[in-house]
C-alpha cells in the first residue's frame, strides 16, 4: 500500500505545481512510468483487497463497509483507459465536432500534457478550457 501513498503524494505535487507541456517535453517517459506504477498499485489492491480497504479507511476515516460499497475493487481497471472508455470518448468527440463546439479534431491518444482539452489557440482564447 506504500506505492498507493507514494502515487497519491506524487499526484498532489503535480497538481500543485501544474504539470504542463514543458514537464512532459523534459520527461516524455513520465506517462509510461505513471501507468507502470498505477498497474503495480492495482495489482497490489487486487492481491490484498482487504488490506486496501483498511488502508483507505485509515486515510479517510470512513468505515470499511462504506468504502467497499462506494469504491469496490472492481472499479479499478488495470488499463488506465479501457477500450470502452476510448470508444465513449470518441463518440463525445464526434458530438462536439458535429456541433462545432470544439474547433479542431484531435487524436484521443494524443497526450496534451498541459491540461487543455482543445487547441492551443482555443486554450489561450478562453483561459484554458480546463
Amino acid at each position: 500500500m506504500k506505492l498507493i501513498t507514494d502515487l497519491q503524494r506524487f499526484a498532489r505535487i503535480l497538481r500543485h505545481r501544474g504539470v504542463g507541456a514543458n514537464v512532459l517535453k523534459k520527461a516524455p517517459q513520465l506517462p509510461a512510468a505513471w501507468n507502470r506504477a498505477r498497474r503495480a498499485a492495482i495489482g497490489d489492491i487486487n492481491r490484498d483487497s482487504e488490506g486496501y480497504y483498511v488502508f483507505h479507511q485509515k486515510q479517510t476515516a470512513y468505515s470499511v463497509e462504506a468504502i467497499k460499497s462506494a469504491h469496490p475493487v472492481s472499479h479499478y481497471p488495470v488499463e488506465a483507459i479501457p477500450a470502452s472508455g476510448i470508444q465513449l470518448l470518441g463518440e463525445a468527440k464526434r458530438f462536439l465536432l458535429e456541433r462545432r463546439l470544439i474547433p479542431d479534431d484531435f487524436a484521443l491518444q494524443q497526450g496534451r500534457g498541459d491540461g487543455c482539452r482543445f487547441s492551443r489557440r482555443q486554450c489561450r482564447k478562453t483561459g484554458g478550457n480546463r
